[in-house]
């Protein structure tokens, strides 16, 4: 037993470098798939068309949105009255683009619900561009839920 732990000991103090290198490249892999990975996902959402939505056919009522971009949910409740939208505000988006997303909800909402409109021009501002049209177009009336 005794001789197994030196042999043990050996190995390891033979070999760590080995481990480490192994470790180390194995964890560069991985960071560089992923950001590869990131950087298709933000070409692919930047190239997506969004089409505009005839809100004059759209009722009355509260209407829940989401999108999924770069792991993060960005979820919208769009209240419509009037045939109008009133009101967008956001509900859930990374704490790190707070004020870019509610700056593009006040777009769309200053545009009378245009969702052709610049702001940021980037992968997040899309994403709940996204949202909100999702939310007229197949979102769930009541945002409560």
């Amino acid at each position: 037993m005794e001789k197994a732990k030196q042999d043990t000991k050996r190995f390891l103090a033979a070999n760590w470098r080995v481990g480490l290198v192994s470790t180390l490249v194995i964890v560069g892999v991985l960071v560089a798939g992923l950001l590869w990975s990131s950087n298709e996902e933000r070409k692919a959402i930047l190239a997506m068309p969004i089409e505009n939505v005839n809100i004059s056919s759209i009722h009355d009522g509260d209407y829940d949105g989401e999108y999924t971009f770069g792991g993060f949910k960005y979820q919208v409740c769009v209240l419509v009255k009037g045939r109008k939208i009133t009101s967008i505000e956001v509900t859930s988006a990374p704490r790190k683009v707070a004020d870019l997303t509610n700056r593009v909800a006040a777009e769309v909402l200053a545009a009378d619900g245009n969702l052709h409109i610049e702001v940021g021009n980037s992968a997040e501002s899309k994403a709940v561009l996204l949202a909100i049209h999702n939310a007229l177009v197949v979102g769930v009336s009541d945002c409560s839920t």
